[in-house]
């Protein structure tokens, strides 16, 4: 009974008042009953207590940015009234940057294995039917055998078809990448989608350890 779920709604921006304190939510909601014209109605709901955004990697920093919280240069830039100058809001975006290599084999694939439900096979295979596979982490940082250090890759070894015959997929993934992106709010408009920048492998240390793993690899 305390718990209330919209559906159709999307949060345009938090609302502040002249303390700077987070006074509540502005949301748009789809129309609906008898108004059926496409267009949204805009709700604002006051907090009694406070408000807790939860909008994910991409919305979160795009939502706090719209209502006026980052760097106040580019908030200016769009027109946003500044509440908080926070320039590390967007920034610092990172993830698990990786790279998959496919070896075949001369095995001829089991009649019935890794379907793509289209009449051929998928390269990734179907978990349910793997005869095999492996996990692995390692510090590819040190070329010293047994050398203690940080954790730096996954592999993943997964099984397929390609061509008939089996095949196997060796994904290299980066588990402290050095590479990092923002999140670029382009319009004052809370329904413009923000840009991604993610910048993948732009820093020099990530391609490095890239091939370091592939190289013990092959």
């Amino acid at each position: 009974q305390r718990l209330k779920v919209l559906v159709e709604a999307s949060v345009e921006r938090l609302v502040f008042d002249d303390a700077k304190r987070c006074i509540g939510v502005e949301i748009s909601l789809k129309n609906d009953g008898a108004k059926r014209d496409g267009k949204r109605r805009r709700i604002f709901y006051r907090s009694e207590k406070e408000v807790i955004l939860s909008a994910g990697t991409f919305y979160t920093p795009k939502i706090l940015m719209v209502s006026g919280i980052g760097e106040r240069t580019e908030l200016l830039r769009l027109g946003i009234p500044p509440v908080v100058h926070s320039p590390e809001v967007g920034r610092n975006l990172h993830d698990h940057v990786g790279m998959s290599i496919v070896v075949g084999t001369n095995v001829q694939c089991p009649e019935g294995y890794h379907e793509n439900g289209k009449g051929g096979h998928t390269i990734l295979g179907n978990t349910d039917q793997f005869i095999g596979q492996l996990y692995a982490f390692l510090n590819s940082s040190s070329d010293e055998l047994g050398a203690k250090g940080p954790l730096d890759a996954e592999i993943m070894m997964l099984e397929g078809c390609f061509a008939g015959h089996l095949s196997i997929v060796f994904t290299v993934m980066l588990l402290q990448g050095h590479t990092r992106g923002r999140i670029v709010v382009q319009s004052r408009n809370p329904s413009t989608q923000p840009h991604v920048d993610y910048k993948p492998l732009s820093d020099a240390r990530d391609i490095n350890l890239l091939a370091n793993v592939t190289a013990r690899l092959f």
